[in-house]
C-alpha cells in the first residue's frame, strides 16, 4: 500500500494538452489530460492572473461528472473533452490547468489565445462603472454614481461581443457612435470614432448642469450611445447629479416651474392669469449657480422680500414679506397685485443684495385681469312647457361695472339641463347657454337656474322658471336629446341621451340605434319595459361611450341616432338625433 502511494506522487507525470494555439469565445476546442490521478477534478482557466468563474467554462466529454460546468472525471489516468470559454484573453494568453478534488500537488498546464467574438453590443461605462466580461457579464457600479452639477463626468463606449468582451478594432473600424444625453444643458461628445488601440473605445466627457430630484429614486440623468452602422446596437447609462452649493434664489409664480441649466433662464412655463386684488402663492427656491434647487430653503428664514411691478416704472407693491418658516425645497409667500394688465414683476431680497440680483434674473410677465364684481342672470321666459328650450344669458361685470370678457361661466339647474354647461363670456361680458325643461313628475314644477364664474373670483346669480304640466302629451312633440354634443376630446368621453315616455303609453320595448353617415349601423341598444331606457312616466337616461357593438371606438365624425318606442307591436314614437364625435 505504501509503495502504491509512493508511485502516485513521485513516478506519475501528468500531461495537459490543448489541440489549438488560438480560438474564439464560444467556440469548442479540445483538451487532453494523461498520467493524472483518477477521480473528480475541475478545469481551471486563468487570464491575466484572474481565475474564471465556472459559469464561463463549459465542458463536454464522454465522462460525465456531478458538480458545476467545469467538473471532469479522470478515468484510468486520462480525460479528453471539448471546452468552451466565454471570456476573451486577447492579447494575453489563457492558461489551462486542472485541480484534483482529492489529490494535491503541482498540475500540468497549457496555454492559448482566446479572441473576442463578433461585434454585437455596445457598453457605456461612466467613471463609476466597471465592465464584467463573460456569460453573465455586463457593467456594475463600483461606487455610488452621484456627482455635482457642473462637474466633469467621464465615460467610455466599448464595442463588445455577446458576452461583453471588447471586440477587435477591425470589426468596428467603419462604425460611428452617436452619443447623446437627456440633459438639455449637458456639454457632451456628439460624434466619435473608435480608437485603434485594443480594446477599441470612444472616450468622452460631459458637464451636466441639471441636478436630479434626489427625493425621487427613479429620477436620474441618462446618456446613451448607439451605432450608426447598426442602429439596433445601443446602450444607456445613468447617474444622479446633486445640486451644487447654494448661490441664488428664484421665485415661481403659479404656472411656472424650475428649469436648471448653464444657459437657462432658471424657469419655464406660462404664469397663470391672476385676478386683481386676489392673493396668490409665490414659491421661493434656493438654488445653486445653475438654478438647481439645493434643499436649503431654511436659509431664507428671516429674509425680507418685496414684490415690484413694472407699472410706469414707478409703482410697486408696498408690503414687505418676512420669511418665518421654510420647508426643505422652499418657502411660500402670499401676494396680490392691485393693478391690471400685462405686468413685469420681480422680487427683491431686502436682506441680501447678492440674492436680490439673482431674483432680478428671473423676472416674469403675468396677466392681471379685473376682479369680477357681480353676475346678472337673464332668462328668455319664466314659464315654459316640458322640452321647451329657452335662451339664458349670464352677464359678468367688474367692480367698476365694466363688462368682463373671457370669464368661464358654469350653468346648472335642478331638473333640466343646459347646452352647453360651460361658456366663456364674449366681448360684451355675456355667456349664453340654452336650457331645456323636463316633463314634471306630476303637477307644475319650479326649477332653479344658476350660473357662476369659474375660479377663485366667484360671482353668481340664479333665477326660477315654472314648468307647466300639460293636460295632454303630444307624442309627436317628445324629443330625443343628448349632452354633450359633440362629445369626445372636446368635452367628455361619453354622451347621455335623455327622453321621456308618457305613462299613457303601453310600452313593449324601446330600441336606440346609431348609424354612421353612410348608413352603417354601429350601435344597437334594446330596452325592455320596466327597465331604464323603457321607463314610462319618468326620464330615461342612456349613455353612449362612442364605441361600436364590437367594443371599438368609432371614428371622428357625425352619426345619426334613431329612437323607436314600440307599443302593441308597432312603432308608437320615432325620433332622430344628430350626434357629433370628436377624438
Amino acid at each position: 500500500m505504501l509503495l502504491k502511494i509512493f508511485l502516485i506522487f513521485f513516478f506519475v507525470s501528468d500531461v495537459l494538452e490543448v489541440n489549438v494555439d488560438e480560438t474564439s469565445v464560444g467556440t469548442l476546442f479540445q483538451v487532453n489530460i494523461s498520467g493524472a490521478p483518477d477521480g473528480l477534478a475541475n478545469l481551471v482557466i486563468v487570464i491575466n492572473g484572474d481565475t474564471l468563474k465556472s459559469e464561463n467554462i463549459i465542458v463536454t466529454s464522454n465522462f460525465t461528472a456531478p458538480g458545476d460546468s467545469s467538473t471532469i472525471r479522470i478515468v484510468d489516468g486520462s480525460w479528453s473533452g471539448d471546452v468552451k470559454v466565454y471570456v476573451s484573453s486577447y492579447p494575453a494568453y489563457a492558461y489551462i490547468t486542472y485541480v484534483h478534488q482529492t489529490v494535491p500537488g503541482p498540475k500540468a498546464y497549457d496555454s492559448l489565445i482566446i479572441y473576442p467574438g463578433a461585434y454585437e453590443n455596445l457598453v457605456i461605462l461612466s467613471q463609476w462603472d466597471s465592465l464584467i466580461r463573460g456569460k453573465n457579464g455586463g457593467k456594475i457600479s463600483i461606487s455610488t454614481p452621484v456627482d455635482t452639477a457642473g462637474d466633469t463626468v467621464f465615460f467610455r463606449v466599448y464595442p463588445v461581443d455577446r458576452w461583453f468582451n471588447p471586440v477587435l478594432f477591425d470589426s468596428v473600424m467603419s462604425d460611428t457612435i452617436l452619443l447623446s444625453t437627456d440633459c438639455p444643458y449637458a456639454d457632451y461628445l456628439s460624434l466619435g470614432v473608435f480608437s485603434s488601440t485594443y480594446p477599441p473605445f470612444v472616450e468622452g466627457w460631459g458637464v451636466f448642469y441639471r441636478a436630479n430630484d434626489l427625493s425621487n429614486p427613479y429620477d436620474s440623468t441618462r446618456y446613451w450611445g448607439y451605432s450608426l452602422k447598426r442602429s439596433y446596437i445601443q446602450d444607456t447609462s445613468s447617474f444622479l447629479m446633486e445640486p451644487g452649493p447654494p448661490e441664488k434664489v428664484m421665485f415661481l409664480l403659479p404656472g411656472e416651474f424650475p428649469n436648471p441649466g448653464e444657459i437657462s433662464k432658471g424657469k419655464l412655463g406660462t404664469p397663470q392669469v391672476q385676478i386683481q386684488g386676489v392673493p396668490f402663492e409665490v414659491q421661493l427656491r434656493v438654488t445653486d449657480k445653475y438654478w438647481n434647487v439645493t434643499y436649503t430653503a431654511f436659509e431664507l428664514i428671516g429674509h425680507k422680500f418685496k414684490l415690484f411691478i413694472d407699472a410706469d416704472s414707478s409703482s410697486y407693491f408696498s408690503d414687505v414679506f418676512e420669511i418665518n418658516s421654510a420647508g426643505d425645497t422652499g418657502a411660500v409667500i402670499q401676494m396680490r397685485i392691485d393693478v391690471t394688465g400685462d405686468k413685469l414683476v420681480w422680487l427683491e431680497d431686502l436682506t441680501d443684495p447678492i440674492l436680490s440680483e439673482s431674483l432680478k434674473q428671473v423676472k416674469s410677465i403675468v396677466k392681471v385681469e379685473p376682479k369680477a364684481g357681480y353676475l346678472s342672470l337673464e332668462i328668455e321666459k319664466d314659464k315654459i312647457v316640458p322640452y321647451e328650450k329657452i335662451k339664458v344669458t349670464a352677464k359678468v361685470y367688474d367692480v367698476n361695472n365694466q363688462a368682463l370678457p373671457g370669464r368661464s361661466v358654469i350653468f346648472k339647474s335642478n331638473f333640466g339641463f343646459f347646452d352647453p354647461e360651460t361658456v366663456a363670456t364674449n366681448e360684451r361680458g355675456e355667456a349664453i347657454s340654452y336650457y331645456q325643461a323636463p316633463i314634471p313628475e306630476s303637477n307644475d314644477t319650479i326649477d332653479t337656474l344658476q350660473a357662476w364664474t369659474l375660479g377663485d373670483n366667484l360671482v353668481s346669480d340664479k333665477k326660477s322658471v315654472e314648468i307647466i304640466y300639460p293636460q295632454k302629451i303630444d307624442l309627436n312633440k317628445i324629443p330625443l336629446v343628448n349632452y354633450p354634443n359633440p362629445f369626445g376630446s372636446v368635452s367628455r368621453p361619453y354622451t347621455i341621451f335623455l327622453y321621456r315616455i308618457p305613462d299613457t303609453l303601453m310600452v313593449d320595448r324601446v330600441v336606440l340605434e346609431i348609424y354612421d353617415i353612410w348608413g352603417n349601423k354601429v350601435v344597437s341598444k334594446r330596452f325592455e319595459r320596466g327597465h331604464n331606457g323603457a321607463l314610462v312616466g319618468q326620464m330615461n337616461i342612456v349613455t353612449w361611450d362612442g364605441k361600436n357593438d364590437k367594443g371599438l371606438k368609432v371614428a371622428t365624425g357625425v352619426y345619426v341616432a334613431y329612437l323607436k318606442v314600440y307599443s302593441g307591436g308597432k312603432v308608437a314614437i320615432k325620433r332622430k338625433r344628430m350626434v357629433g364625435v370628436v377624438w
